[in-house]
């Protein structure tokens, strides 16, 4: 949502006699102050760099954090590059983190 707009709702219905009934109602909706967020994630991965030598293993930590207001369902991390690392965290609450070793064989 980029702004805040006003909602309005309309009821309309037919009764067995005379004419057509209607009602209708308003609400504000409100974009949300900068820096809410309502659900949104921070992934970090480290070491941010590290030496590894052609064939070897790279290890790091991924994080993954809630940094919004709401929980967050169903939440899975995924990396191309590192399939092995993919990991179905599920449900985050506002505020909470999973962290997990992975590591990458065969570096070239």
């Amino acid at each position: 949502m980029t702004a805040s707009f006003t909602n309005t709702a309309v009821a309309t219905g037919k009764p067995q006699v005379g004419p057509d009934v209607s009602s209708q109602d308003t609400a504000a909706v409100d974009r949300p102050p900068a820096g809410h967020a309502p659900g949104d994630l921070d992934r970090q991965a480290t070491p941010n760099t590290q030496t590894v030598d052609n064939g070897g293993t790279a290890t790091f930590t991924i994080t993954v954090l809630n940094t919004g207001d709401a929980a967050l369902t169903n939440v899975v991390v995924t990396d191309a590059r590192s399939p092995n690392c993919n990991k179905t965290i599920g449900t985050l609450a506002p505020g909470q983190s999973v962290s997990y070793k992975c590591t990458r064989p065969n570096v070239t």
